[in-house]
Parts: C-alpha cells; sequence; structure tokens
C-alpha cells in the first residue's frame, strides 16, 4: 500500500492512469488532524501522483511504516457487535473515537479503523 499525506487537510486533486481522469480525494481521518491522507494498493495511480506537478509542493510520500515485530494480538477494548452496516460503525468512529466521517466510505474502512483504534465490529 502506497500512502500520501497532505498539510492541506481535505484535498482533491485528479490524476491521468491509463487514459482515464482518477479523483483523489485526500482526508483527514479525525477533526483534530493537521494533515489529510490518501492510500491505494494501485500501483498506476501512485505512479501517477507521484509525477503529479504538485507532488512534493501540495502533498508528499509517506515513508512505508517497518512492520513491527509479530506478537500475539491484542484483545479489543471494545467490541460493538450491534453494528451490522457500514454507516452504524461510521457512526459508532464519530461519535466515540473522533473520526471524519468522510473517512469511513467502505465496510474495509471501517475494519482498518477499527484494527487501529483496537476495536472489533464483529457483525460487520
Amino acid at each position: 500500500m502506497t500512502e500520501f499525506r497532505t498539510k492541506l487537510n481535505n484535498l482533491v486533486t485528479y490524476v491521468m492512469v491509463k487514459g482515464t481522469l482518477v479523483t483523489v480525494k485526500f482526508s483527514a481521518r479525525t477533526k483534530s488532524d493537521a494533515y489529510g491522507l490518501y492510500s491505494t494498493n494501485n500501483d498506476a495511480v501512485a505512479a501517477a501522483l507521484k509525477k503529479h506537478p504538485d507532488f512534493g509542493k501540495g502533498f508528499e510520500l509517506v515513508a512505508p511504516k517497518k512492520a513491527p515485530a509479530a506478537k500475539a494480538p491484542a484483545k479489543p477494548k471494545a467490541i460493538y457487535e450491534d453494528v451490522k452496516n457500514t454507516q452504524q460503525a461510521q457512526k459508532v468512529l464519530a461519535e466515540q473515537y473522533g473520526v471524519n466521517p468522510d473517512s469511513v466510505a467502505t465496510k474495509e474502512d471501517a475494519k482498518r479503523f477499527a484494527k487501529e483504534l483496537n476495536i472489533s465490529f464483529p457483525n460487520l
């Protein structure tokens, strides 16, 4: 996964990938974040962003994090069994943990935040 960061908080830009205009939305993960993030697993989009005229000025590549040594998974500090869809997860993350609702657009986003916050949505 390739991650980019902007100090402009929420930023929308466009890149051309294989003849198609792709929208790239940087968004703050929480309301108090001073920067916006964009992550992609698509190497073509990442390469296009690295060639973008604003690369290095308006946004930058985030250094990949080194994987920590494997350890036993921590027991979740909260389990939300009643959360069954993305909207419910979005509401819990926003109200309980201050996560920007716009950055929880998919089930995968909700699961990623749950993992980062050491909480669980087992029925999502």
